[in-house]
Order: C-alpha cells, then sequence, then structure tokens
C-alpha cells in the first residue's frame, strides 16, 4: 500500500472517531441534567421550523424570551429550558415576557 493510501486511510479513521465522539457527547448532554438545555435547542428548532420561544422558570419567574430579546439563548448551566413555538403557547404554559427585550 502506498503512503497516500495509508494517510488517507489514517484521516478517514480520524473523521469517524472524531463523528463517533460528537453523537456521543451530544447524547450524554440529551440524558444528563448539565447542558440539557442547550442539547434540546436544535430538536425545538427543527420541530418549530424556526428559532423557539424560550421559556424559563430559573429563580420562579416563569419568563420566555422570543429570538429577538437581548437575554434569548438556551442555558447551558441552570435549569432545563421549555421550548414553544409561539409566544402564544408560551403565555398558555404560564410563562410571562422577559422585561428584559
Amino acid at each position: 500500500m502506498s503512503v497516500a493510501k495509508q494517510k488517507n486511510k489514517q484521516v478517514k479513521k480520524w473523521i469517524i472517531i472524531s463523528v463517533l465522539a460528537v453523537v456521543a457527547s451530544y447524547f450524554i448532554l440529551l440524558v444528563s441534567s448539565v447542558g440539557n438545555g442547550i442539547a434540546y435547542y436544535p430538536i425545538a428548532y427543527l420541530h418549530c421550523g424556526k428559532r423557539p420561544v424560550i421559556a424559563n422558570n430559573f429563580a420562579t419567574s416563569n419568563t420566555y424570551y422570543k429570538s429577538n430579546d437581548s437575554g434569548y439563548g438556551p442555558n447551558i448551566l441552570t435549569h432545563p429550558d421549555d421550548y414553544y413555538c409561539t409566544e402564544q403557547e408560551a403565555r398558555a404554559a404560564g410563562f410571562q415576557r422577559s422585561l428584559t427585550k
């Protein structure tokens, strides 16, 4: 086998290992309590077909953020977020819009 073929085979091996590591890390985030807010964000995005409304009840604030709000973004280390496709769904679930717009 030529040196170029061996190098190509080795590169493919590392790409496969890297992809498997990323997928395994993502599934660990999904099932753990740390980081699951950010892990579920892509699922909510695909479900809604757009950036979802993010709601959380950290410190019993029961607030939600729309995609153009300054506080918008999934929580990485705090309580898990709830995701809604519309602002009306978030309000119906008992959340109120954050004052930081």
